[in-house]
Order: structure tokens, then C-alpha cells, then sequence
């Protein structure tokens, strides 16, 4: 049986904007969704002391953050923006957006598309760039850990934010919380992504 998550909160249209769109990602590029859904629960342990807003915007942009690259089928250097765009005109997902948008932000100031540095980054952003690195991985093979973790250490400063790397490091070190992380499934996400929203 698959975890669809379809018992979906019909309340509240960002969330289900959000979840729709995420179906939508699902049905197009299962991997995608599932990239998606480890970027989500690695976010939510990450952003647990954040205020309600930032840590939907977070999570909303953890799941959503390959709308561009699978939806529009756009090319990497268009994804992000394009992508993020398309958001901007759903009600309750502005903030999704700019996070979307600016995800290939550097906190050392040389990313795209605008070259904003530490804090300038919205925080949803800074967020998805450190998820997206530690749960990538090639087609359908596990997530060497060891690499993933050396590889955060290493961009702490540069690309990702030094205080997320750090609060991911200190998460990263117990095998339950990489055995959640690897085990995400599509109604996983959806769910953690709608209590967010929702509260």
C-alpha cells in the first residue's frame, strides 16, 4: 500500500495549494517527491525553535522547492525562479515563493539570482539549501551519510548557513534521526508540512 497522504486538511487553501502541488510533483517524478519528503522531515527537526511562520515557510519550501524543475520542466538555472514565480500568485505561499526563489542563494554572497549574503537570505531558503545537500543522492541509492555530512561541514560559511549546519551536525549524529530522514515518505511530508501550516 502506498502512504499517498491523502487525507488531506481541505480547511485551509494554502495547504491545500501546497499538497495539490505536491501531487502534482509526485506524479510527474516519484523521486522528486521523495527527495522532497526527506528534505521536509530533515527540515522539521531543524526548524522545531523557529516561530510558526518561519518554520511553515521552511517546510512549505522543503516540499515545493522542485516545483520549476518538475512541473515547468525548466533547466536548472530557471527552475528556482520560475518555479518560485508560479507560487507568488497562491494565496499564503508568498513567502514560500522568495524561499523557492532565493534557494540557490550563498550565504557568502555568490549565489543566484540576486548574490544576497547571510541574513539577507530568507531563512525558508537557507534552509532548503542545507536540506538539499544532505539528502541528495544519485537515482534510488542510499544516502551516504558520512560524505553528506562531510560535504554540510565543509560548505558551512560559504554556501549553507553556519548555525543551520551546526543544528543539522548535532541532529545528524544519531542513526534514528538519519533512519527518519531516509525512510520519508510522500504522506510523511504532507503531513508535517499541513500542522505547520495550519497552526
Amino acid at each position: 500500500m502506498t502512504d499517498t497522504g491523502d487525507d488531506i486538511d481541505t480547511s485551509d487553501p494554502a495547504s491545500l495549494a501546497a499538497v495539490a502541488l505536491y501531487h502534482t510533483i509526485a506524479s510527474l517524478r516519484p523521486s522528486a517527491a521523495r527527495h522532497a519528503a526527506r528534505r521536509v522531515v530533515l527540515a522539521d527537526l531543524l526548524t522545531r525553535e523557529l516561530t510558526a511562520e518561519d518554520r511553515a515557510t521552511a517546510l512549505t519550501a522543503s516540499l515545493l522547492a522542485d516545483i520549476g524543475r518538475v512541473v515547468l520542466r525548466l533547466p536548472a538555472g530557471e527552475a528556482a525562479e520560475r518555479g518560485g514565480n508560479l507560487l507568488r500568485g497562491i494565496a499564503g505561499l508568498e513567502a514560500t515563493a522568495e524561499a523557492v526563489i532565493c534557494r540557490h542563494e550563498r550565504v557568502d554572497g555568490t549565489g543566484v539570482p540576486a548574490g544576497l549574503s547571510g541574513d539577507e537570505i530568507p531563512l525558508g531558503a537557507r534552509v532548503v539549501a542545507l536540506t538539499d545537500l544532505v539528502v541528495s543522492t544519485r537515482r534510488a541509492t542510499p544516502i551516504d551519510w558520512d560524505r553528506r555530512i562531510e560535504l554540510m561541514k565543509d560548505s558551512a560559511g560559504t554556501s549553507l548557513d553556519v548555525e543551520l549546519a551546526d543544528r543539522a551536525f548535532d541532529l545528524l549524529r544519531t542513526r534514528d534521526v538519519r533512519t527518519l530522514v531516509e525512510a520519508a515518505t510522500v504522506g510523511m511530508a504532507i503531513a508535517v508540512v499541513e500542522r505547520a501550516i495550519t497552526v
